[in-house]
């Protein structure tokens, strides 16, 4: 006579046969497996850090910042890590420091001025006509200024240092001239109101022979002609 024996390994009180999970104890309802208590994650802020790990659950952050907002001590738009005055109210486009806008009385007409002296920081790398990221704050200047003068015509003159050959340096120094207008006119001077001129490596303003002379040579004035 045969005798036949039904297993039940996980000893939850269903066989081997008619269980799901055979090996680890279960609910009948579930075919053998364990039971399944659904977790809800809660994320009050919609920072896409739950409320269980977001260390400022009811303030919009940041997954990096462990769901907390960077500081922005000043409050003025600008996190204090990109903020060069993160104690003093300022504008994005002068890197979170305030902008003191000119006034009428500004000395802009010719060379030895307010506004081309100011020009003087508008640098390039070499062999490249994009002005550098710390130029912005300068042509914002230079636009404001501008504005108060709309019926002035302003003169962009290009220059470059002695690296590379005469025409070569006469086109880059054009370019980085058109670089600075182009700026200009995408900030509502009017293009009838700039006129631009290349030097090339003809007018240095320091020694080629050095380094951080042929940096200031690689530059841009902006002169008012009338």
């Amino acid at each position: 006579m045969y005798r036949f024996v039904e297993y039940n390994d996980d000893n939850d009180g269903i066989i081997n046969k008619l269980d799901e999970c055979p090996k680890v104890f279960g609910v009948e309802k579930n075919d053998g497996c364990p039971e399944v208590t659904e977790i809800i994650e809660i994320d009050s802020d919609g920072d896409s850090v739950f409320d269980s790990v977001d260390k400022c659950p009811k303030t919009l952050g940041l997954p990096t910042n462990n769901g907390c907002p960077l500081h922005d001590t000043d409050n003025d738009g600008i996190v204090d890590v990109a903020d060069k005055c993160p104690n003093t109210p300022g504008i994005e486009s002068n890197n979170g420091c305030p902008y003191k806008a000119p006034t009428p009385n500004t000395s802009i007409e010719g060379r030895d001025t307010d506004m081309n002296n100011l020009s003087s920081k508008i640098l390039f790398d070499s062999s490249n006509y994009n002005f550098k990221q710390e130029a912005y704050p300068v042509l914002l200047e230079i636009v404001q200024t501008m504005k108060l003068y709309p019926n002035s015509v302003f003169k962009i003159e290009g220059h470059a240092d002695s690296t590379g050959s005469y025409e070569y340096n006469r086109r880059l120094s054009l370019n980085r001239a058109n670089s600075v207008r182009n700026y200009l006119i995408d900030s509502e001077i009017p293009a009838e109101n700039i006129i631009t001129e290349a030097f090339g490596e003809t007018k240095p303003i320091a020694s080629n022979l050095l380094i951080e002379g042929r940096k200031l040579n690689r530059r841009v004035e902006v002169i008012r002609v009338n």
